[in-house]
This record gives C-alpha cells, structure tokens and sequence, in this order.
C-alpha cells in the first residue's frame, strides 16, 4: 500500500505545484486590492496621528508679517507611532472539515499573502485530535496534570506557516500546504504521518492555548494591534475535566 500511496503522492507533488502557482497569480489582483484598502486606512491614520509644532526658529520669509501676525516661526509635522498589527490563523483539521478543506485553505492562502505584503507577522496552525504524545499517566506522574485540570483531547497544533520563515522554506511550505489540502486523506495520512490526519474538533481546546500562543507571540513581534482568525465549520467537541481517580 505504502508504495501505491507513494506514486499517487508524487503524481499529486508535480500537478498542484503548477495549480498552486496559478493560483497565486489568479488571486495577485485580489491580494493588491486588499494592500490598497489596508495602505488607505494607514495613511487615514497616519493624518489622523500628525500635529504641527512651533520649532522656535524664526521662519525668515515670514517673518515680515511680524506687525500683523505672531504666525513667523518654522514649523515641524508631529508624526506619533502607529501601532503594529499581527495575526495568529487557526484552521480546522477535523474530518468534517475534508469536503471544504481546499476552499478554506486558498481563503487562507489569500490572507498570508496579504499579510507578507503589507509585512504584518503572522502564525498559521492546523488544529486537530491526532497528538497521541499526551499520555495523562506520564504527564500526572511528571506532576505536570492535577486532578480536574481541562482534557486537551489530545489536541495537535502543527504550525503549519510563519512569516519568520525563510523565503524558500515560506514557498515549500505554501505548496505543501496546498497540496495537503488537495490530496485524498488517506494518501496524506501515510505520507504526512499521523500527526497531520484529520481527527475530531478540539476547537476550545486550542482557543484556550491561544492565549499563551497569543502572548508569546505579541512579545516576540512587538505587536499592538492583534488578531486571531479562525477558519473552522464549528461543532467544537466541548471540554471535560481531567478524572484521576483510577489512573494509577
């Protein structure tokens, strides 16, 4: 099976690269459209943030008006800092999420082109039930669980694309995505590994984590102005609290 899937994955590699391609280049115009209104709302703000200062300089040409007019001293324009923008993307990795995954994956597509058009940081991470690594006997016996603490429901959250990632490796990782999203899943699932497969919806799960995500993340990029886009179908699975009792 393992070489079946193998050929299909190759055959699919070479195809939607071309399609990813073109697909960048039919949605550049929608992309500059998006620059436009963003660069016009920025500079509405950076009129909005601009004053006019005395410098305490005589202003020679004008300062013959001195009879009928205190106005003859040089000028300065105040520009006061805008503020920084970021965003952290959640998509959702879930099994019903399969019939819509290739629509929801060029939506945001769009938006990281955008955002490394207008240089806004960005994080993009998948959110699915598939990370078999949360073992809650290791973790309580590591003293790292209590009793009562929030079931992840083994939640993963690859970070699937950044904009701190070198150009090259930015590209491949927009292609795969791309492909990812294109591929039957049982061809992904063996060729991505486990850790990529669409499981169920931990959706709180991974808005809880944002928070720490979040505020890690506005550190590092010295953002004021932060946003988290989530692009998922909903139904989340719900949270449980963590029963110790009979695990030892």
């Amino acid at each position: 099976n393992d070489g079946r899937y193998a050929d299909q994955y190759v055959e699919r590699v070479t195809e939607n690269t071309v399609k990813c391609q073109e697909f960048l280049t039919r949605t550049k115009s929608t992309v500059a459209n998006m620059v436009q209104q963003f660069q016009m709302k920025q500079a509405a703000d950076a009129d909005k943030r601009t004053s006019v200062a005395k410098t305490g300089v005589l202003d020679t040409i004008n300062m013959i008006n001195y009879r009928w007019s205190e106005d003859i001293f040089m000028k300065n324009e105040v520009h006061t800092d805008g503020k920084n923008h970021g965003i952290v993307m959640y998509i959702d990795w879930s099994g019903s999420m399969s019939n819509i995954i290739a629509d929801t994956v060029e939506q945001l597509l769009i938006l990281t082109e955008f955002c490394q058009k207008v240089n806004i940081p960005f994080d993009v991470y998948a959110f699915t039930s598939t990370n078999k690594n949360l073992d809650w006997y290791e973790m309580r016996h590591e003293g790292l669980l209590c009793d009562g603490d929030i079931d992840l429901d083994m939640l993963a959250m690859p970070n699937l694309v950044s904009s701190k990632m070198k150009k090259a490796d930015f590209e491949d990782a927009i292609k795969n995505l791309y492909l990812r999203s294109k591929v039957d899943r049982y061809v992904a699932r063996e060729m991505c590994g486990q850790s990529e497969d669409f499981g169920s919806t931990p959706l709180d799960q991974a808005l809880i984590v944002a928070h720490h995500l979040i505020k890690e993340f506005k550190s590092k990029n010295q953002v004021e102005v932060m946003n988290l886009v989530t692009f998922t179908d909903g139904d989340a699975n719900g949270l449980n609290n963590i029963q110790m009792k009979g695990l030892d």
